[in-house]
């Protein structure tokens, strides 16, 4: 195959990429009202992105590790969180919140100092 059809299939591939993620963005913002109803899960939701480990959300957001664990075990089922790439255990958000268009709380500095003191 020549290299200028190549091109052109990789343009139509960037194009469709680009509609299909717009589309999942709009199905994305109507689902996840429904699963993350706090703050708190919205906060370590955004934080979740494949790089932290539950722990270092936790010592960030004052939210304890075993809930994070278990926020990234109810995600994952949803589809909405996938495993990092680079590190094994850790969950990435496929989306964050703010690329949605939805409202990121505030982590609060009270918080997160209580946490650091635990």
């Amino acid at each position: 195959m020549s290299e200028e059809k190549l091109d052109k299939i990789l343009d139509r591939l960037n194009e469709i990429s680009k509609w299909t993620k717009l589309q999942g963005l709009e199905k994305f913002s109507q689902i996840v009202p429904s699963i993350l109803k706090s703050d708190e899960e919205k906060i370590a939701f955004e934080l979740s992105n494949g790089i932290r480990s539950a722990s270092e959300i936790s010592t960030q957001s004052g939210i304890p590790k075993s809930t994070i664990t278990a926020y990234w075990r109810k995600w994952a089922k949803s589809g909405i969180v996938e495993e990092s790439e680079k590190f094994v255990g850790r969950m990435k958000h496929l989306v964050s919140l703010e690329e949605a268009g939805i409202d990121v709380p505030k982590i609060s500095e009270k918080k997160s100092k209580e946490s650091k003191n635990d």
